[in-house]
């Protein structure tokens, strides 16, 4: 797993810096307009392709995330299966429809996953990482950049100023919407499960809480689990 996650990690900041470096050539070649909206779809003759095609095959090997949690027996969230099986409909739909100008949602979803499979490498070795709630921020900023990167689309396809399908487009705010909500749910459960482990060791350092639930002592409740626990 650790090697597993290390790799995902590296490889999102690899893509995320050839891209960079790619888009910074097409938009010296075209211009701003060149690398938005594309209007004279030039996108599909530059590595800008190789690069939107390499990410949506990452999206397969990522699948394997959900693979390893039920080789562990622990049943995957919805946000996750969720979030795996619609984004390879969704770039299965940009790269049919050869709308290379979503290159800015590889971009961004790279940076997160940096972030992402770092986290669970470090995790997954043991290392302790303090700005946890930081890399679902990440995540959802990701998702509102998309969304505002792709909103002006209806406007210049009814200009004639993209060459872009609705259907992706459709389906791509729809996704986007859908992660906003449930990321943004996580984050504040999560967020909350901090504060109550918090109020927990706030009342362990005032002496108080040092007893479970139903009042016993840790000691006599390990010994009355123990009890339990036997095997004649």
């Amino acid at each position: 797993m650790a090697a597993y996650n290390l790799a995902l990690s590296l490889s999102s900041l690899v893509l995320f810096v050839v891209l960079s470096v790619v888009i910074a050539n097409v938009y010296a070649e075209y211009g701003f307009e060149g690398v938005w909206n594309d209007p004279h779809w030039t996108l599909p003759g530059t590595p800008v392709s190789y690069c939107c095609y390499a990410f949506y095959v990452s999206k397969y090997v990522e699948l394997l995330d959900t693979a390893f949690l039920l080789l562990k027996k622990k049943k995957p969230r919805f946000v996750q299966k969720w979030h795996h099986i619609s984004v390879l409909f969704l770039f299965w739909s940009y790269m049919q429809a050869r709308m290379l100008n979503h290159w800015v949602l590889v971009w961004a979803n790279c940076f997160a996953h940096v972030f992402v499979y770092g986290y669970f490498f470090a995790a997954t070795v043991g290392i302790e990482v303090p700005f946890k709630h930081a890399i679902t921020f990440i995540q959802i900023g990701q998702f509102v950049l998309d969304m505002g990167y792709s909103m002006p689309f209806p406007y210049m396809k009814m200009n004639g100023w993209t060459p872009g399908e609705w259907g992706p487009w459709i389906l791509g705010q729809f996704i986007g919407l859908t992660f906003i909500i449930l990321f943004t749910r996580v984050l504040i459960g999560n967020m909350g499960k901090g504060e109550g482990k918090g109020k927990d060791k706030g009342k362990d350092k005032g002496g108080k809480g040092s007893s479970d639930s139903a009042g016993a002592p840790p000691k006599r409740r390990s010994a009355r689990l123990a009890g339990k626990n036997k095997v004649d």
